[in-house]
C-alpha cells in the first residue's frame, strides 16, 4: 500500500502536537518548583527544584529526600538536626545546600557525589572535621564553615579549584594546611576569631584573594613574600600579636584598606609608601612613636590613617 508524502507529513505533524501537548499538560500538573514540606515535595518529585525547610525545628530528616532527584536548593536553616541522612548524597542535581544553625557533628561521608553543588552553608553547627570526599566538590565556590569547633582542616581543601569564598571564621584553628594556596580561584577570605600564630609559606600562592580578615588571631609575623599577593585590596589583621608587616607590603599595589589595630606595632617599612591606592590605614591601640607617625603621614599623604 501507498501513502502519499503528505499523509505522512500530516502523521507526524500531528504526533509532534499531541507530544507537545503532553509535555504542556505534564507541566500544567506541577503545582510549584519550591516547596515548603517534604511530603508536599514527595507528591510531586518531578516538579520539586527547591525545597526550604528553615525554622522547622525538625531533629532528623526523612531518608526519603533523596527520591527528590532533581532537587537544585535544599534550605534546612535553624533546625535541631545533629545528623543527616546519606541519602541526601542522591540529590546529585543539587546546587545550594544551607545547613546554617543547627546542631550537627558530622557532614555525610560521600557529601562529594554532590558534583554540582556550587554553595555549602554550613555555619553554627558543631562540626569538628569536613569528610575527606569534600574535596571531591569541583564546582563548590563558596564555602561557610564559621561558628563551629574545627581545629584543624584536610590537606584536600586545596583540591577546590573552583573556591571562591571561603569562612572559616569563629573556630579554633591553629594552624592552615600548606597546599591552601592551591586555592587558585580564592578572593575572599575569612579567618577571623581563631587562634593562628603564623600563616603557611604556601599562602601567598592565593594570587586572586582580594579580601582577606586574619583579624582577632594571634598572628606574629606575616609572609616575607607577601607582595606575590597581587590582587589583594583588603587586608584586616587587627587584634594579633604584629610589630610591623614585611617590606614587601610596597609591591600590593591595589591595596586599598589595612586594619592593624590593637597589634604590637612600633614601625612600618618606608616601602608601604608605595600603596598609592591606600586610602585608609587604621593604626588605632599600638605603641607606635610620635616619629614613625610623622614619617607615615609623609610617606601616605593620600592617605586617612587613623591612630
Amino acid at each position: 500500500m501507498n501513502i502519499s508524502p503528505k499523509r505522512i507529513l500530516l502523521n507526524a505533524t500531528v504526533a509532534l502536537l499531541l507530544t507537545a501537548g503532553n509535555c504542556i499538560l505534564l507541566r500544567a500538573q506541577c503545582p510549584t518548583e519550591n516547596f515548603k514540606t517534604l511530603p508536599a515535595a514527595l507528591e510531586h518529585p518531578d516538579c520539586a527544584r527547591s525545597l526550604s525547610l528553615r525554622i522547622a525545628k525538625s531533629e532528623n530528616i526523612s531518608a526519603r529526600i533523596g527520591r527528590l532527584q532533581k532537587l537544585e536548593s535544599l534550605d534546612l536553616l535553624k533546625n535541631e538536626l545533629q545528623t543527616l541522612p546519606d541519602s541526601l548524597c542522591n540529590l546529585v542535581r543539587l546546587q545550594r545546600l544551607v545547613l546554617s544553625e543547627n546542631a550537627l557533628r558530622k557532614l555525610p561521608s560521600a557529601i562529594g557525589r554532590l558534583k554540582a553543588l556550587h554553595t555549602l552553608q554550613a555555619d553554627k553547627n558543631h562540626l569538628v572535621e569536613l569528610p575527606q570526599s569534600i574535596q571531591d566538590l569541583d564546582q563548590l565556590s563558596t564555602l561557610d564553615i564559621s561558628w563551629n569547633d574545627f581545629a584543624s582542616l584536610r590537606e584536600g581543601i586545596g583540591r577546590l579549584k573552583s573556591l571562591a569564598t571561603l569562612d572559616i571564621s569563629h573556630n579554633h584553628f591553629l594552624y592552615l594546611p600548606e597546599n591552601i594556596g592551591q586555592l587558585s580561584a580564592l578572593r575572599f577570605f575569612k579567618m577571623d576569631y581563631n587562634v593562628l600564630t603564623g600563616l603557611p609559606a604556601g599562602f601567598v600562592q592565593l594570587r586572586n584573594l582580594e579580601q582577606l580578615d586574619a583579624s582577632y588571631n594571634q598572628l606574629q609575623a606575616l609572609p616575607g613574600d607577601i607582595g606575590r599577593m597581587k590582587a589583594l585590596k583588603i587586608l584586616s589583621l587587627a587584634h594579633n600579636k604584629l610589630q610591623t608587616l614585611p617590606a614587601g607590603i610596597g609591591e600590593l599595589a591595589d591595596l586599598e584598606m589595612i586594619f592593624l589595630s590593637n597589634n604590637q606595632v612600633t614601625h612600618l617599612p618606608r616601602e608601604i609608601g608605595q600603596l598609592k591606592k591606600l586610602k585608609t590605614l587604621v593604626l588605632i591601640g599600638n605603641p607606635m612613636p610620635e616619629s614613625e607617625i610623622a614619617t607615615l603621614k609623609q610617606l601616605l599623604p593620600h592617605t586617612r590613617i587613623i591612630f
